[in-house]
């Protein structure tokens, strides 16, 4: 004769493949907003690649700002930031938007990851009239390696 399964190993079941399917769920969600986020960085690359060689380094910064606008959530934003190095990398004109950003090396030696709101991309956001200048800023710490491939791409 076969024993019943007490009531607790039951309920231990239960719970295991309640979180079982939890994780799952959460694994799920994960790699929706990973595969978003690169599949829709890829998208604004490959138009900032289009677009730039159109407009000239400040149309880059507004066309990115026109972009995060029109996101519902942060991982959208996040993705629609990757189209404004790209864009003023390819742009026409890219000299009002470079001039005063410091090359890259300079840039990193300040610490451009782990400053907040370096001076230098604070009075570009003001010489662009910017309203929000935490996102400008976060946009403008892009600029130091673009501005640079393109001072590159003169000399060659």
């Amino acid at each position: 004769m076969q024993k019943k399964p007490t009531k607790s190993k039951r309920n231990l079941f239960l719970l295991l493949a309640g979180l079982g399917l939890l994780v799952l769920i959460a694994i799920f969600v994960l790699f929706q907003l990973v595969s978003g986020f690169f599949g829709n960085s890829l998208n604004h690359a490959e138009e900032a690649s289009k677009i730039g060689p159109t407009i000239d380094g400040v149309g880059c910064y507004h066309e990115t700002i026109r972009r995060q606008q029109a996101c519902t959530n942060p991982v959208c934003e996040v993705s629609a930031s990757t189209f404004f190095p790209i864009c003023v990398g390819t742009a026409k004109s890219a000299e009002t938007i470079c001039q005063g950003v410091p090359d890259f090396n300079t840039a990193w030696k300040e610490g451009i990851t782990f400053k907040t709101n370096p001076q230098w991309a604070q009075d570009k956001c003001r010489e662009l009239r910017e309203q929000d200048i935490s996102r400008c800023v976060k946009l403008m710490k892009n600029l130091p390696g673009s501005c640079d491939a393109r001072k590159q791409e003169k000399k060659n």
